[in-house]
């Protein structure tokens, strides 16, 4: 007996790809809800409610929130597993200070030299 299975239960929810992906981004950036909120000028607990799914994110939100992450729109929904828009792309901060990401590397990270 051969059993089917539904396509929408081998494919994950988007809401759920959304939220993964986002909140990894976050805690990989150093970025909190605040921040988000700050971003797309609502309250943190609209950013709540947006990943509880009480709101649904607008698209100018979404360009907002991956230009923010340093993704893009695709990769939040799932469309691509390709996280960064470019791997050469500056941070806000760096383009600002003109120091690249590679100009200072956090401590714990040097090459032995003995």
């Amino acid at each position: 007996m051969t059993m089917m299975i539904p396509d929408h239960a081998i494919e994950p929810d988007v809401d759920d790809v959304l939220n993964g992906r986002l909140s990894a981004l976050m805690i990989r950036k150093g970025v909190s809800k605040g921040q988000l909120a700050e971003t797309i000028n609502v309250s943190p607990s609209g950013v709540t409610r947006r990943f509880r799914g009480q709101t649904e994110w607008t698209l100018q939100e979404m360009k907002a929130v991956a230009g923010l992450l340093g993704t893009s729109v695709g990769f939040l929904l799932g469309e691509t597993d390709v996280s960064t828009v470019s791997e050469n792309a500056e941070t806000p901060a760096a383009s600002a200070t003109g120091v690249s990401g590679d100009a200072v590397r956090p401590k714990g990270f040097e090459p032995l030299t003995f």
